[in-house]
């Protein structure tokens, strides 16, 4: 059993005579501020009526922002005319405890220089340390996040982005900045003019922050060891003590290993390998595309040696990727008597795109074609016009049941463009219906339904994709996008996917549904009712997953320099919160030097009792991860989100909206 440590250090809560809660109505910007009602609600006794009355006599509506301190003693009298206090006992202290924290460790901060941001989303606060000048105009900060769970007497600490850009000198800045209070110490947005440093804006950040620095756990365990040692270990408080002996050790107990046997997937014959590199290379696709002869590929290029150089490298091969028929069963045959579109402006292609389907391609699908799109989209790099273009092409496309993939000229020209044809290749057979590998588990028939969403740009619009699998090997039951605002849709949705399961397969087994956020009681409740009205009386899990993986949480492994734990990993860091660390150390010592991945967090949200355990929801989680067909690299995130995000992000543009065809909703169109 491995031994693994967690970014957390013991930090108690004590109770110390007086105590007093001291409140006040105030303008400014605080450390604490709670709506009237939380505070009212969270008093008791004499002390509640009290408070109530102070409100009344203030004229104080209940979801109005009111300041409140703890103290030792009372403010002056002039200082205490207007404010409301009640001396706490050890047990009206304890709904106060998370702002008594954040004050007592807030200001042991700021009188070390630090400045405190204490509205952060999930957080308790963060901190922003200064760590350097950046260059003329800025100074570098990093910025440490906190969290303490009082059940757990545990404070959890991590480090955000380690290039915070902050104006070396204070301004008057205009309202709706990010301030940095050189008098207070406290980190706001303002909705007035305000006095302080600032952050630049975007496009500063982006053009002189630089590329990230490459994640590293035994980077990060040092770090977080010794800002442990120099920030937090002298903390000192009549309200709390603090352990000093180090990170925490995870208790045995609450960490576990998915079976080795989910690490096993199935390529050409059934054969079976842990990496998919060596298992595509020796075995080819578990299964190749049908009446692969017929496939053509429908080259639209702005450089014709681009379109000749990528046709070569597919046709023959280059070093170690055999070419596109040796590897994945497809035949490099060009779409005739059209063999191509070149055109001269990315900007202008959808248009010279769509007057070229309309000469060429008059009916209704195409689904034997695939179109490669050669230029200089790179999805998330590429200039706003340039990326809307990207969009507007696979649309298109798509409404012809054309399936595209888009390379960059870049990425063609580069060096190590031979590691990225295997990658091309992966994903043209999986678009053009084939299955590179499945797991090599038993398959089991449970429907798996996943959500995420995306915000459309320049929008407050937001929308939900969903990816529909019909059993555990990967192959896509059915796509769907919807507005957010539809309250129904999902639930309409879960419907028409029950509907086909069973139309297909007969009754799921069981129901699992992937979430990009917590489950709230009236989703689930409303799940439970759909399936009482269709007489499916089936266990059903809901799991949140957090995509954007831990930014908070993170283990080391002791046993390997306090470098990152094996893959297959899972921590329990919470009432039915886990850590899943999904990368590619497969082994204890593996024999070459693997990248850093950062764990995902997961949630157990709802679990019918009886129907389900942890591991089993846990260990699909990580089954599905690795059934990602954009590459032959490990992704961290299952495709259940993943591919559900990349629907949301593509409907985006379009109203929420998603050509309803054969390969619009059949195949992974979207990786």
């Amino acid at each position: 059993m491995q031994r693994l440590l967690i970014n957390r250090i013991p930090i108690f809560f004590k109770y110390t005579s007086p105590l007093l809660l001291v409140a006040k109505i105030s303008d400014r910007f605080v450390l604490n501020k709670n709506k009237a009602r939380w505070l009212r609600d969270n008093l008791s006794g004499s002390d509640k009526d009290k408070f109530i009355e102070w409100m009344e006599a203030h004229e104080v509506d209940e979801s109005q922002l009111i300041a409140t301190e703890f103290v030792q003693e009372l403010p002056t009298d002039d200082e205490a005319q207007d404010c409301y206090w009640a001396e706490l006992t050890d047990q009206s202290a304890k709904p106060f405890r998370k702002e008594i924290f954040k004050q007592e460790l807030a200001l042991h901060l700021q009188g070390k220089g630090f400045f405190i941001d204490p509205a952060r989303m999930a957080l308790d606060f963060s901190a922003f340390e200064k760590i350097g000048v950046f260059d003329d105009e800025y100074d570098q900060y990093r910025r440490i996040d906190f969290l303490w769970n009082p059940k757990r007497d545990e404070l959890s600490f991590n480090f955000g982005s380690e290039k915070t850009l902050v104006t070396k000198t204070a301004a008057s800045l205009e309202g709706g900045q990010v301030v940095f209070d050189v008098d207070d110490r406290l980190v706001y947005k303002t909705s007035e003019g305000a006095v302080g440093k600032t952050r630049p804006p975007a496009h500063i950040i982006k053009d002189r922050s630089g590329s990230p620095q490459k994640f590293s756990y035994k980077n990060r365990y040092n770090k977080l060891k010794e800002f442990a040692a120099a920030e937090l270990y002298d903390f000192d408080s009549p309200c709390f003590s603090i352990d000093k002996t180090g990170l925490k050790s995870i208790d045995p107990d609450d960490h576990y290993n998915v079976y080795s046997q989910q690490n096993l997937m199935a390529f050409g014959n059934e054969n079976t390998a842990i990496n998919p590199v060596i298992g595509m290379r020796e075995f080819g696709p578990l299964k190749k595309a049908e009446n692969a002869e017929k496939k053509r590929l429908l080259f639209i290029y702005q450089n014709r040696n681009d379109a000749n150089t990528l046709y070569r490298y597919l046709k023959n091969g280059l070093k170690h990727f055999p070419g596109l028929l040796s590897y994945v069963g497809i035949p490099v045959a060009l779409a005739e008597p059209h063999k191509g579109l070149a055109y001269v402006d990315p900007v202008t292609l959808p248009d010279s795109l769509n007057e070229f389907l309309e000469q060429n391609y008059p009916g209704e699908l195409y689904p034997d074609t695939l179109a490669i799109v050669i230029g200089p989209f790179k999805r998330y790099e590429s200039d706003e016009k340039e990326s809307d273009s990207y969009y507007r092409i696979k649309r298109i496309l798509l409404d012809k049941g054309i399936a595209s993939q888009f390379v960059s000229s870049e990425t063609l020209n580069g060096y190590g463009v031979h590691y990225s044809l295997p990658n091309i290749a992966i994903a043209i057979l999986a678009k053009l219906g084939g299955i590179p590998w499945k797991l090599s588990n038993k398959r089991k028939t449970e429907l798996v339904v996943g959500f995420n969403t995306k915000r459309a740009k320049e929008s407050r619009d937001q929308y939900i994709g969903s990816a529909v699998f019909f059993d555990n090997e990967g192959k896509l039951g059915s796509v769907k996008a919807l507005p957010i605002s539809d309250k129904t849709a999902v639930i309409e949705h879960l419907k028409a996917a029950i509907t086909e399961y069973m139309n297909r397969e007969g009754e799921p087994d069981r129901l699992v549904i992937h979430y990009y956020k917590p489950a709230r009681r009236d989703e689930i409740r409303n799940v439970l009712k759909l399936l009482e009205g269709m007489d499916l009386a089936i266990p059903v899990a809901v799991v949140e997953v957090n995509d954007s993986k831990s930014k908070l949480d993170i283990c080391f492994d002791a046993e390997f320099n306090m470098g990152m734990p094996e893959s297959g990993v899972y921590v329990k860091v919470g009432y039915s919160e886990y850590l899943l660390f999904n990368n590619n150390r497969y082994k204890k010592n593996p024999p070459r030097k693997i990248d850093d991945e950062l764990p995902i967090k997961l949630k157990l949200s709802y679990v019918n009792t009886g129907g389900f355990n942890a591991h089993e929801l846990i260990a699909q989680v990580y089954e599905f991860s690795r059934l990602n067909w954009k590459g032959l690299k490990q992704r961290s995130v299952p495709v259940t989100t993943t591919y559900s995000k990349s629907i949301a992000e593509f409907s985006s543009h379009f109203d929420g909206q998603v050509p309803q065809n054969d390969i619009a909703i059949g195949t992974p169109w979207f990786i």
